[in-house]
Order: structure tokens, then sequence, then C-alpha cells
């Protein structure tokens, strides 16, 4: 066979090419054909498994990369929640010791001096007949 390509506008240059043929004179050499096409098509399928394996990874990566995000974000949470906790039960802690201060000075007034209650009652009824 002939194969014709131009190479400038003016002239041709003809290639004479041959077809290959592959050799196959024994038995062996039928094995050595079998053998190098099993060959290419375990490689194939070698291939084809790593680059499923390494998609499959990828994924995996994406998805415990997105499960940490969203872990450490509610670990944010819930360390936000510790902390307004710990800070509300100190503020209840002293309203509480406060609260019991006043009751104790309360305690206190109206054992002293009795009952201021009745005393303003008095005061309002004082105030009503000077009327």
């Amino acid at each position: 066979m002939y194969l014709i390509i131009p190479y400038f506008p003016n002239s041709l240059y003809v290639i004479y090419y041959t077809r290959m043929v592959l050799p196959i004179e024994t038995t062996q050499d039928f094995l050595y054909l079998a053998l190098a096409v099993a060959i290419l098509a375990v490689a194939f399928f070698l291939c084809w498994a790593l680059y499923f394996l390494v998609m499959t990874l990828k994924d995996a990566r994406v998805v415990t990369h997105d499960i940490r995000r969203r872990v450490e974000s509610l670990w944010e949470v819930i360390e936000l929640l510790r902390e307004k906790l710990q800070i509300g039960g100190a503020v209840f802690k002293l309203a509480a010791h406060g609260i019991k201060e006043l009751a104790e000075y309360v305690r206190v007034f109206t054992e002293e001096n009795g009952t201021p209650k009745k005393k303003r009652a008095k005061k309002k009824e004082d105030k009503k007949a000077e009327e």
C-alpha cells in the first residue's frame, strides 16, 4: 500500500508502508499472545478498580470532613451552653445568697420591732382618722 502525504503545496511525497502481521508460527507464540492479552486485561481492571477505590476514598474524606465540621460546631454550642450555665449558676448562687441574707434581715427586723405591715396599717388608719 502507498500513502500520499502532501508536504508542500506543489509537491507530493509518497511513503510506502506495510501492514504489521503478528508472526504466530508455534503454539508457544500463541501462548505468549494470550498471556499478553490477559495481562493487559488484568492491568485494565486493576486500574479501573484502583480508580473506583480512590473515588470512594475521596467521597469518604468529604463525608468525614463534613461530619468533623458538624461535630466541631456542636461542640462549640455545648461549650457555649456550659459557660452560660456556669455564669448563670454563679449569678443564681449570688442571688440566692442575697435573698437568704434579705430574708434573715427581715426576720431579725420583724422579731425586734414587730411586723412592719401592722405598723404601716396603723399609720394608714391614723391618717384616715386625722382627715
